[in-house]
């Protein structure tokens, strides 16, 4: 059942999809639609999943899933990566490459990047110590708005930059 993201408790799962592009603002609003059809129809063992789910930054597909007083099976969570699947196969948008890494520029304008050439990146001055990341690992809603965006030096992302000698 979709529920407005202000309802959601704390501890709601999180689920993350980047997409390998940027997506045109109505191809955003299409897939907000089918987003929204999806979550109204989410079950977990035929009981509907309370959600929420947006584009974000016409980038990220966002699911949020309320457990309080019932989890949501293996199964349920299969769902929505079928619908990633289903959405990205219509409008040839890949969700699923784990090795690109998102930041804003210096004009907020979100971007990618291999995680191969992060260092590279950080070396041309594309980007910085304190460029904004954006972490897809987070679990929960708490985490999300405190963890998602933040400095990559202190992001998990940290660990792949090679850092060069003086």
């Amino acid at each position: 059942m979709l529920i407005s993201y202000d309802r959601l408790p704390d501890d709601a799962l999180v689920f993350i999809y980047q997409a390998d592009t940027n997506v045109p603002f109505d191809t955003c609003e299409a897939i907000n639609h089918k987003i929204n059809t999806f979550i109204e129809g989410w079950t977990s063992h035929q009981i509907p999943v309370n959600g929420f789910g947006k584009v974000y930054y016409n980038r990220f597909l966002i699911f949020f899933a309320d457990e309080t007083g019932h989890s949501v099976s293996g199964c349920s969570k299969d769902k929505v990566t079928q619908f990633i699947r289903e959405i990205g196969e219509q409008y040839h948008i890949d969700f699923f490459n784990r090795m690109h890494v998102a930041y804003k520029d210096d004009t907020d304008q979100v971007l990618i990047v291999s995680l191969k050439e992060l260092s590279s990146h950080l070396d041309a001055g594309k980007i910085k110590p304190e460029t904004i990341v954006f972490n897809n690992l987070v679990a929960t809603k708490m985490d999300w708005e405190k963890f998602w965006k933040q400095p990559l030096s202190s992001s998990p992302f940290s660990r792949y930059i090679i850092q060069k000698a003086d």
